[in-house]
C-alpha cells in the first residue's frame, strides 16, 4: 500500500500525525516542510485545513482501523521523523505512542526506525547520483 490509496479520512490521519512528529523538536526543518509538502500533494489535499488538528494522538490513531494503512502511514511517519538528519527522543516518543495505540511490537518499531534511516541515506545517495548523471 502506498501514500495515494489511503482514504480521505485516512490522509487526514497521516498528516494530523505528521505534524505531530514534526511538531515534536520544537523546529520545522527544511527537508520535513518538503516531505509534508509532497504528502500533501500525494493525497490531493494540498493547502485543505486538516479537520483532526488539535485531537489526542490516540484519538486520530482511532480513525485507522484498516492495519495496511496503520504499516502505511506509520513507515511515512518514521520516515518524516528520520528526513533532517536528527531523529531526537522527542520524535520517537511520539512514534512509540502511535505504535502503543497500533499494537505494534517494539523490534517492529526498530526495524522501521533503522530501515527510514537506510531509506533517508539512499534517498540522498540517489539525488547525488541523479546529479553527477545530469552534468554529462
Amino acid at each position: 500500500m502506498v501514500v495515494s490509496d489511503l482514504t480521505e479520512r485516512e490522509g487526514i490521519v497521516l498528516l494530523g500525525l505528521a505534524r505531530l512528529i514534526v511538531e515534536a523538536d520544537h523546529v520545522l526543518h527544511d527537508e520535513e516542510a518538503e516531505m509534508l509538502g509532497e504528502l500533501s500533494r500525494e493525497l490531493g489535499m494540498d493547502g485543505k485545513s486538516i479537520s483532526n488538528e488539535g485531537l489526542p494522538l490516540e484519538e486520530q490513531c482511532s480513525f485507522i482501523t484498516r492495519r495496511e494503512a496503520q504499516a502505511c502511514i506509520f513507515l511515512e511517519l518514521a520516515l518524516l521523523a528520520c528526513v533532517d538528519g536528527e531523529y531526537v527522543g522527542s520524535e520517537r516518543e511520539v512514534l512509540l505512542k502511535i505504535a502503543g495505540v497500533w499494537k505494534v511490537q517494539g523490534s517492529t518499531v526498530s526495524r522501521v526506525e533503522a530501515w527510514a534511516q537506510r531509506r533517508i541515506l539512499l534517498s540522498r545517495e540517489a539525488a547525488e547520483i541523479a546529479a553527477e548523471i545530469s552534468h554529462f
